[in-house]
């Protein structure tokens, strides 16, 4: 897919045709974000964002800020992010494009669950699932319904969660989605956790991790191998920080700042487990100023850890 946009940018370079070139340079972006080579991919959005600057394209800028938008979510920071996709909205809003509102609501949805805006969450991604609906877009509401499930994981309301998993998986695999069906997956699996259901909860992130290698979604490998750190860190230690391992050189290779300090904190929790807890600090410390940086809620979890052992 990647050389289709390359090839699909020379020949509008080539062509003298700037419409297709921005068009090209975002589509490549987009590839370049989902197999985990984000400094490329900054540098192509930012080209394609002064393509359509230099062309007043008004709606082919919204859709360079939606993708930018998410690369900052995993790159930059949660309120960057959500200043570039609200002005994605706005943009796509002033043009009438449906479509375009509903990515960019999944997308901010996305961000205020990360920052415990569950409220505002749940009111974005049901507008993005009612505009997909509007539109007959079965992949935006698959997508909607699994942002929705981890909303409703997140406040306790557990009911409603196997359903919109379920509904979502189903949708994926009827659209042959492999990478949806994977991160549905990743989702139901995090939600099995809490039911103390761990060997189903297991068997489910291990699928999803299958489907992630084989697609080569380096993100999504390094998400299901924090959650696997953290639903064995009781049950085996040993296999945790294994998990926990890999996800950091994943995190680190791709600069995904979450996993990063995902990783991070959970092998500075298995070090002061193993009373190493000058090694535990160090990790734990770095956790907290990723945390800090990208402004996730978790920065308050790890204080507490650091304060509690006296670190």
């Amino acid at each position: 897919m990647r050389v289709m946009h390359l090839t699909a940018l020379e020949t509008a370079r080539q062509a003298g045709y700037p419409d297709g070139e921005a068009g090209a340079l975002t589509n490549l972006g987009l590839v370049q974000r989902l197999i985990g080579d984000y400094a490329t991919a900054a540098k192509t959005l930012t080209s394609a964002l002064d393509v359509c600057v230099g062309l007043d394209d008004r709606r082919g800028l919204a859709k360079v800020l939606v993708v930018l938008g998410v690369l900052q979510r995993l790159t930059v920071g949660y309120p960057t992010a959500t200043a570039t996709l609200s002005n994605a909205l706005e943009l796509y809003r002033s043009h009438g494009d449906g479509l375009g509102q509903a990515d960019a609501l999944n997308e901010l949805g996305i961000i205020q669950q990360l920052i415990g805006d569950y409220a505002a969450a749940t009111s974005s991604h049901r507008a993005a699932f009612r505009l997909y609906q509007e539109l007959g877009d079965k992949l935006g509401q698959a997508d909607s319904l699994r942002y929705l499930g981890r909303v409703r994981q997140e406040t306790g309301d557990y009911t409603a969660v196997a359903s919109s998993y379920a509904t979502a998986l189903s949708l994926y695999r009827a659209l042959n989605d492999r990478l949806g069906q994977a991160h549905a997956l990743n989702y139901l699996g995090i939600a099995q956790h809490p039911s103390a259901d761990y060997m189903a909860a297991e068997a489910t992130q291990k699928e999803a991790l299958e489907l992630y290698r084989g697609l080569g979604h380096r993100l999504g490998q390094a998400e299901v191998l924090n959650n696997l750190g953290e639903l064995l860190a009781v049950s085996d230690p040993g296999q945790a920080r294994d998990c926990y391992e890999q996800a950091l050189g994943i995190a680190r290779s791709i600069t995904a700042l979450l996993e990063e300090a995902r990783a991070l904190e959970g092998i500075g929790t298995c070090d002061i487990r193993d009373a190493d807890a000058g090694h535990g600090s160090v990790r734990l410390r770095r956790a907290l100023e990723i945390y800090q940086q990208i402004g996730s809620p978790f920065a308050e979890r790890v204080d507490r850890t650091l304060r509690f052992h006296r670190l």
